[in-house]
């Protein structure tokens, strides 16, 4: 039975890992090559450095029978995503080859969902080089799908490799659906070119890494008067509409999961559109859509 607990880095791992990302047969398929030559092997100094905690990465030692036998991690950074950017998390894991095609990835991607859900996301994405034909094959069986292409990513011989991109919906909880709405808060203020929209990102990022949503509280200064210079002229009240709704969409998830409620999502009291989107992983689109009109 595999054992996952948190990575804490020191020289042995580092050495572990360096031996399994310079691997001949796979240090193509798993490390970006952004030149058109044969790729640089890790260092052990790159490695430790890279190794460093940082505050929207989580790290996982993989063991079997007692022994590290892959790294397996999760991580949130907006300007990566293709979508959904505060409402997602990347995957990533490193099998030994020694330990390859075993069966341990369904089991190392099922653990990294349900940590994904304990740190309130609701989506997964991440990339996978074309040429990786056997990782693609595992994501598809583990029900990730190819929804997204970034052309011509890594180089290896002699040619440009393409990144596909996959995607995952997860199982919805009172937690991810606050953290949702809360995405959703903070796109619409970006739309809006408020200040307040980091300041709302950070705090969103703060709970995952201290799993504590429940310490949310809503900034009482940001409200419809405080909006109200931000609006589109002529779109005034649909906007200001769609901002309150949020609002109260994320006080009644709040006080849900407060209060150990698990919710169904057509429960809660906003307009049914609103609800939808949230129901389908929408919502970022929904506002898109609200602010094109």
């Amino acid at each position: 039975m595999l054992e996952f607990i948190p990575l804490q880095p020191n020289r042995e791992v580092a050495e572990k890992l360096v031996t399994w990302y310079n691997d001949p047969s796979s240090a193509h398929l798993i490390r970006l090559n952004r030149r058109e030559k044969p790729i640089e092997p890790v260092t052990l100094d790159e490695m430790l450095s890279d190794l460093e905690p940082r505050e929207n990465f989580w790290r996982y030692k993989v063991l079997l029978d007692h022994q590290m036998i892959a790294e397996a991690n999760l991580m949130t950074n907006p300007l990566i995503f293709l979508k959904d950017p505060d409402s997602t998390a990347w995957l990533s894991l490193v099998v030994d080859p020694a330990h390859r095609y075993r069966g341990h990835g369904e089991k190392i991607l099922a653990f990294l969902e349900q940590e994904a859900i304990r740190r309130y996301f609701s989506r997964i994405e991440f990339g996978s080089f074309a040429n990786n034909t056997a990782a693609i094959a595992l994501y598809q069986k583990s029900g990730y799908h190819h929804f997204d292409t970034v052309e011509k990513l890594t180089w290896f011989d002699g040619e440009w490799i393409d990144d596909w991109r996959f995607e995952k919906r997860l199982p919805q909880t009172t937690a991810n659906l606050l953290a949702d709405s809360l995405a959703g808060l903070i796109h619409l203020l970006k739309c809006f070119q408020m200040p307040q929209a980091i300041e709302l990102q950070e705090q969103l990022i703060h709970f995952r890494n201290h799993l504590d949503i429940s310490a949310y509280q809503a900034d009482g200064s940001l409200n419809s008067a405080t909006i109200k210079p931000y609006l589109t002229k002529g779109k005034e009240t649909i906007e200001n509409a769609i901002f309150v709704s949020l609002r109260h969409l994320s006080y009644q998830l709040l006080q849900a999961y407060k209060s150990g409620q698990e919710v169904k999502v057509y429960s809660l009291q906003a307009p049914p559109a609103l609800l939808s989107a949230l129901a389908k992983g929408m919502l970022i689109k929904l506002i898109d859509d609200i602010m094109k009109v």
